[in-house]
C-alpha cells in the first residue's frame, strides 16, 4: 500500500526543499506520526463522549489508548500501521455519527475511510464489514420493501471505498 509511502515522500519533499539534513527528516517524520497518534487518541477521546461516557472517563479513555504500548510504539516510529489505527478510528468514528444522526455523508465518509485504511495496509480493507453491517442494521425493518435503493447506497459506497483506495494508492487504478 501506497499512502504511508508518499506522505514519507512529501514530508522529505518538503524537508529537502528547506535544505534540511537528513536527520531533519527522521524528525519530522517522526513528529508527524507523533501528530497522527495524538490525533487517534483525541478521537478515543471523541468517540467516548459520542457514546455517552463522561469527560472524566473519555478522558481516561484517550489516555489509556495513547498510553498503550502499541500506540506509543506506533507513535514513536515512521510505518503504516499508525495510518491503520488512525483510518480505522476514523471510520468506527463516522460509523457512530451515522447512527445518531442517519444521514448519508457520515455513511459515505465511513466508507471513504474504509478505503484509506486499504491504502495504508490492505488487512484494512476488511474494515469494509463494519459500515455494511451497520447499514443493514439500522434499516432493517425496510430490507424487504427498500432491497433495491439499500443495494444501490452499498454499492456507491464500495464505489467510495475504492475511491479512497485510489487516492491514497493512484496506480492501482491506472495500472491493476
Amino acid at each position: 500500500p501506497s499512502l504511508p509511502k508518499y506522505v514519507m515522500y512529501a514530508i522529505g519533499w518538503l524537508v529537502n526543499a528547506t535544505g534540511r539534513s537528513s536527520f531533519a527528516f527522521i524528525v519530522a517524520a517522526r513528529s508527524f506520526s507523533c501528530l497522527l497518534g495524538a490525533l487517534s487518541g483525541a478521537l478515543i477521546y471523541f468517540i467516548a463522549r459520542m457514546i455517552g461516557a463522561h469527560k472524566r472517563i473519555s478522558t481516561l479513555a484517550g489516555i489509556l489508548y495513547v498510553a498503550s504500548g502499541v500506540a506509543a510504539a506506533n507513535g514513536r516510529f515512521a510505518h503504516n500501521d499508525l495510518y491503520l489505527q488512525l483510518f480505522s478510528i476514523l471510520c468506527v468514528f463516522f460509523i457512530i455519527k451515522y447512527q445518531y444522526a442517519p444521514s448519508m455523508k457520515w455513511l459515505y465518509l465511513s466508507f471513504f475511510c474504509v478505503g484509506l485504511a486499504a491504502s495504508s495496509k490492505f488487512t484494512g480493507g476488511s474494515l469494509i464489514l463494519l459500515p455494511v453491517a451497520v447499514y443493514v442494521v439500522v434499516n432493517w425493518g425496510e430490507v424487504r420493501s427498500r432491497w433495491l435503493p439499500m443495494i444501490e447506497i452499498l454499492f456507491l459506497g464500495g464505489v467510495i471505498s475504492l475511491l479512497g483506495y485510489g487516492l491514497g494508492t493512484p496506480k492501482a487504478l491506472f495500472a491493476p
